[in-house]
């Protein structure tokens, strides 16, 4: 499958390819968000390609400047339109800088500098109408199996998802690499206990960093009370955090593990990798758990999708990629049948192997790369959610 060939992609100035086009609207302070809103309030009825997304903090370090600058050059965006109030600490300077500097079409606001409100969304909204209208001409080029960046999260997680959704997208994991594509894991809050196994999957050098990652997730959890399991997970069957982490590293797959990033972080090699979203700084006293936020890394690190398993039902979505949910509890199918895209129950209550139902995983992967709507992209749900803490940049070996 190295060479199949999938669709027309938008190649970028950087040489990624895209399988969206979208024009990013990027509010770099909570004060400039309702500016940006309504910005892209007139473009953002249902599905289009206008997505809106930005930084509700006034605090920053390098940390925040690699997320953001990594998140405005995914290979989805075309252009993006910075809305800045003018005297935050993230600069909306460094973001055009950024997208500048990856070939971006990239328009900038100032509500300070252009006049306040009225006359910023007014200005804003004609940069948008320009890039929606260059767009169209973004050069096309060959998407193949092995272009594809995919990254996986589990959220609402009940027992089935361990049994089905999420051993189904490692097995689609393993397709993917075995065709030069590219697959992400997060999540080291449920790799608890599954540090042993992850090791034997990886170099010396990486089963370290696998392991200081997985202390420094503990040591967190116990500062802070909090580990990777909520009340809902129990309601849906599970019993402790090491049952969750078994069935969330099933995600995983079967292949090397080549290297731990941090998030904003792009390897340039193909494989698979886990992303290390653990701060090294909890001194304002968040919690590293957020399936949003898992979900923001993936779009950090590059990846064109995301495939995000669910037992107790999660409607998000993604400004920046497709999100295909898959839901291996027949209940929430039936419930939430308008955000699930793949009932992947037929596991535990009929006869499909996981084998199966990874290459169901992977057929559905490749008409979305083709240009088909996932449900959260139909109805409009396109979260972004960063907290942002400090993490030091540790460059991968990959």
């Amino acid at each position: 499958m190295k060479d199949m060939f999938l669709t027309k992609g938008w190649l970028r100035s950087d040489g990624q390819k895209g399988i969206r086009n979208h024009v990013a609207v990027v509010f770099t302070v909570e004060c400039a968000e309702h500016v940006a809103r309504k910005i892209a309030e007139p473009y953002t009825a249902g599905h289009n390609h206008v997505q809106l997304l930005g930084f509700d903090g006034c605090h920053s370090n390098e940390f925040v400047k690699r997320v953001f600058g990594a998140l405005v050059i995914n290979p989805n965006v075309y252009g993006v339109v910075v809305v800045s109030l003018g005297c935050e600490t993230l600069r909306g300077e460094h973001i055009v800088e950024a997208a500048q500097a990856a070939g971006r079409e990239v328009r900038f606001v100032s509500i300070q500098r252009d006049g306040g409100t009225t006359a910023s969304v007014k200005k804003g909204r004609a940069f948008v109408e320009e890039l929606l209208a260059k767009r169209g001409k973004a050069p096309r080029c060959d998407f193949y199996l092995s272009d594809l960046r995919i990254g996986s999260n589990c959220g609402g997680s009940d027992a089935m998802s361990g049994l089905a959704s999420n051993p189904a997208v490692g097995v689609m994991f393993d397709m993917v690499i075995e065709a030069g594509g590219t697959c992400f894991f997060d999540e080291i809050t449920e790799m608890i206990g599954c540090g042993d196994m992850a090791a034997t999957r990886s170099s010396n050098i990486v089963a370290e960093k696998i392991k200081e990652a997985i202390d420094r997730t503990i040591d967190i959890g116990v500062k802070l009370g909090t580990f990777g399991i909520a009340t809902g997970n129990a309601e849906g069957g599970l019993t402790s955090i090491e049952e969750k982490s078994l069935g969330a590293y099933m995600k995983s797959g079967h292949k090397e593990i080549k290297d731990v990033i941090r998030v904003g972080e792009r390897p340039q090699t193909p494989g698979l990798y886990l992303i290390d979203s653990i701060p090294d700084d909890i001194s304002r006293g968040h919690s590293p758990i957020s399936d949003a936020e898992d979900m923001s890394n993936a779009a950090a690190a590059g990846c064109h999708m995301l495939v995000f398993t669910t037992g107790r039902g999660t409607p998000m979505g993604s400004a920046l990629m497709p999100v295909i949910k898959l839901c291996g509890s027949p209940k929430t199918c039936e419930v939430m049948s308008e955000n699930i895209d793949i009932d992947t129950s037929d596991v535990i209550y009929r006869s499909t192997t996981i084998d199966e139902m990874g290459l169901e995983v992977l057929n559905e992967v490749i008409k979305v790369a083709q240009g088909k709507l996932t449900c959260a992209e139909k109805l409009g749900h396109t979260e972004l959610h960063l907290h942002i803490m400090n993490q030091k940049h540790v460059p991968c070996e990959c």
